[in-house]
């Protein structure tokens, strides 16, 4: 049984949909009356059936029969890892800075609106009114226009850009190399001229870390686009936050392994629980 085929006869649940079966035929009404219907006996037939469906998976990431974690799937973490390591130390202690919040509302703003903001700097408008007390009104004027200037979808494009950068930080900020240490106890964090030599481990020793990356992944591949967040952490940190190519290959593994459903598999087999649904992570805040 593949994976299509899978998809096809188990709800979302990972039961049978029960309510799209044809009628039983006299045959089969007659061999199921010799069949275990019980619940545990079901449970038992879909975990056999999600063993068949990983021994048919591409992505070699478990010993089905030992039920041991494979170096493959160290390697695809380890993809992750080389490519979120740098930007998570460059933004270490600084991911609630009130100076990153506006370069997000910046980042929106028109030329105009910049301007204004400009002359409504602290500094300036103490200047202005010290120098002429009647510049009082100009500056209440100049406020008014500015915040009446600033429409709703650009407060709702502020919202989204920061929801992704904290998806983004929260992707980058998983312990991968405490995962990867699990395979390879040589690893040195951020050692990356270090060839690893990833060995088998038991899977049970790694499901909650697994677990925690699947409910990240559907939050971070929402977003089609990602220029416009880069741009805004390359401002603040003056510096390049990652390379977009790698981010790029990042991504494709990322979907491409969530397409095939296999970790999720992994998980159901290794917890004993085939109805096992992902749980993606609520990012909805007020920015």
């Amino acid at each position: 049984m593949d994976n299509d085929l899978l998809q096809d006869e188990y709800s979302d649940e990972g039961m049978l949909d029960t309510d799209e079966q044809k009628p039983l035929s006299f045959v089969e009404k007659l061999l199921s009356l010799f069949v275990n219907n019980s619940p545990e006996a079901k449970k038992k037939r879909l975990l056999k059936d999600i063993q068949k469906i990983l021994k048919k998976q591409k992505y070699k990431f478990l010993n089905v029969k030992t039920e041991e974690a494979q170096s493959q799937l160290a390697q695809f973490y380890y993809q992750i890892y080389k490519t979120t390591a740098v930007p998570s130390s460059i933004l270490a202690g600084n991911e609630s800075s009130p100076a990153l919040k506006y370069l997000f509302i910046d980042s929106q703003l028109t030329g105009k609106q910049k301007a204004l903001i400009n002359r409504l700097h602290k500094d300036d408008v103490e200047k202005r009114i010290k120098e002429n007390p009647a510049e009082m009104k100009a500056v209440k004027s100049e406020l008014a226009v500015l915040l009446k200037s600033i429409n709703d979808e650009q407060k709702q494009n502020v919202k989204i850009l920061y929801r992704q950068y904290l998806a983004f930080l929260q992707f980058i900020k998983f312990d991968y190399y405490f995962l990867l240490r699990k395979f390879d106890s040589n690893f040195g964090e951020m050692d990356f001229k270090y060839k690893p030599s990833f060995a088998p481990i038991n899977c049970e020793y790694i499901t909650e870390d697994i677990i925690d990356t699947i409910n990240m992944f559907p939050v971070i591949l929402k977003y089609p686009e990602w220029e416009s967040l880069f741009t805004v952490l390359d401002v603040f940190k003056q510096q390049e936050i990652l390379p977009r190519q790698a981010w790029t290959k990042v991504l494709n593994a990322v979907s491409a392994i969530e397409k095939s459903q296999v970790l999720v598999y992994i998980v159901k087999l290794i917890n004993k629980d085939p109805f096992y649904k992902v749980s993606p992570y609520d990012l909805t805040v007020k920015f």
